[in-house]
């Protein structure tokens, strides 16, 4: 299959994905994650930096890399937009490692399609979330009411719920932004999982985040609740999108 090909069915699956629902009455309980983050910037600036850091082509945060349809690339989110969290297989094995997948097979190179076809299998069948905006405030008629950003979790994704961002003034110039991870486990073998790396990947997904569009407006994230242990590769990442 062509690469186009496989764009095309991407696309094509991607916008018939479910939503995937909370259910109260499931045998795997509701959870909810919460962390602030204090930002010396004004919520207006660090709003804007968040959705240019969000909507800008290739970018990563930890080792996710949001992938968006063709059509939307590049461009403001919309209400109603679906898109890819994509976990990177060969930045993670590099990351640990110190080698690319190519270094872990005799002979192997990255280039081999079949290799690049297995691997972005993993991804997208696996390694994956799936969402679609469905909140979304980037000039709220009042500023104590907050910038607001919500999605849902589709069809594909391990989990049920919603992941919020919000944008709130707290002073002269500064401002905190609060993110609500809510999920429920679709099976009971992503329990452990989620409960050990998963959550772990995903708040540093989230600081790498916040740090990156602080950095977009040289801005700092002064306060957070994120245990310091998780920031590990977090700086690296800022400073990596900031050299770009």
């Amino acid at each position: 299959m062509s690469p186009a090909h496989s764009d095309d069915a991407w696309s094509r699956k991607l916008r018939q994905r479910a939503i995937l629902e909370l259910n109260p009455h499931a045998a795997i309980g509701i959870k909810r994650d919460v962390h602030n983050f204090v930002v010396d910037a004004p919520a207006a600036a660090m709003a804007d930096a968040f959705h240019r850091a969000m909507r800008t082509p290739g970018k990563s945060f930890g080792l996710i890399e949001v992938r968006r349809l063709p059509e939307n690339v590049g461009r403001p989110f919309q209400l109603g937009e679906r898109f890819q969290g994509r976990y990177g297989l060969e930045a993670a094995v590099r990351r640990s490692t110190g080698n690319g997948l190519t270094g872990l097979i005799p002979g192997g190179t990255w280039l081999d399609a079949p290799l690049q076809k297995l691997v972005r299998q993993l991804e997208d069948g696996f390694l994956s979330d799936y969402g679609i905006v469905t909140e979304l405030e980037l000039s709220p008629a009042r500023p104590e009411d907050g910038h607001r950003l919500r999605y849902a979790y589709l069809e594909g994704s391990p989990i049920a719920g919603s992941s919020t961002f919000e944008v709130l003034p707290c002073g002269p110039d500064r401002c905190r932004v609060r993110q609500v991870f809510e999920y429920q486990e679709l099976r009971w073998d992503s329990v452990p999982l989620l409960s050990s790396v998963g959550l772990r990947l995903h708040n540093q997904v989230v600081a790498s985040q916040i740090s990156q569009s602080a950095g977009l407006i040289g801005a700092r994230v002064l306060e957070s609740d994120v245990p310091a242990a998780y920031w590990e590769n977090v700086r690296a990442d800022a400073e990596e999108a900031l050299a770009v």
